[in-house]
């Protein structure tokens, strides 16, 4: 059964594997990124991904340990950094506490 995707605007997440919640420290966070081709160019595409990992950056320790696959849609280039970070940080937080 396949984890159950989050979405935010036109962002979203899935978790492959948390680990919150279940006493395992120091296993850190995988993260991958999709970003489809009916986004953009591969100049869009590309900052899209440089923007989602700045935010990812910034979210620090708050995201929750385990492996995520962050995929964004053509809004995406759109949004305002802080806008991003938010949303993701609202997605994360939520994806991991569901784990």
């Amino acid at each position: 059964m396949a984890a159950p995707l989050r979405r935010r605007g036109p962002l979203w997440v899935r978790a492959a594997r948390s680990t919150a919640g279940t006493g395992v420290s120091g296993s850190g966070v995988e993260v991958a990124f999709a970003v489809p081709r009916r986004v953009g160019t591969a100049v869009t595409r590309n900052r899209i991904r440089r923007r989602l990992r700045a935010a990812l950056v910034e979210l620090g320790p708050e995201v929750p340990s385990g492996s995520y696959l962050i995929g964004a849609d053509r809004g995406a280039a759109d949004m305002s950094f802080p806008a991003l970070c938010a949303t993701m940080r609202d997605l994360l937080i939520t994806q991991g506490d569901q784990g």
